[in-house]
């Protein structure tokens, strides 16, 4: 199975648009933190990707 780029960066944002309406919805400081790092790591990878 192929994925362009641009497929793989789609779906890497929208993880992160899941991600953040996930920490919209919690009030618990520990999750919003575990989310930030999971967003904080997707947008590397995208950047990481955009470098090559």
């Amino acid at each position: 199975m192929s994925h362009s780029i641009e497929e793989v960066k789609d779906t890497l944002y929208q993880q992160i648009e899941t991600l953040a309406e996930e920490s919209k919805k919690t009030s618990d400081t520990e999750t919003k933190i575990r989310i930030a790092g999971e967003i904080d790591r997707i947008a590397e990878t995208i950047i990481g990707i955009d470098a090559d």
